[in-house]
């Protein structure tokens, strides 16, 4: 009886993702230490916009809140709809060395 109480739930539990997964997508973004004001005034001497510090981003610069924001836009809108059970990482490639 337990044996069938536990498929009935994962079958109900399946059920229900496969429904709200046509209405609620789920994402997550991972910035790295962007420069806000608290960061940098937390940072020992102003390293984290230091030239080398900089030089081991690809990008070749420190993140600002904007890029963030860009990410955060996306994901708000039309254009991430195909989008879902992603972590989006703004890091100007650091993750990648």
């Amino acid at each position: 009886a337990q044996s069938s109480l536990q498929n009935r739930f994962v079958l109900k539990q399946s059920c229900f993702k496969k429904r709200l997964a046509l209405y609620l997508r789920v994402n997550c973004i991972a910035p790295a230490a962007i420069a806000t004001g608290r960061v940098l005034m937390f940072s020992k001497k102003g390293e984290m916009l230091s030239e080398d510090r900089q030089r081991d981003c690809p990008l070749g610069r420190a993140g600002v809140p904007e890029d963030v924001a860009k990410v955060v836009e996306f994901l708000c809108t039309d254009l991430s709809d195909y989008v879902t059970g992603q972590c989006i990482r703004v890091d100007g490639g650091r993750t990648l060395f």
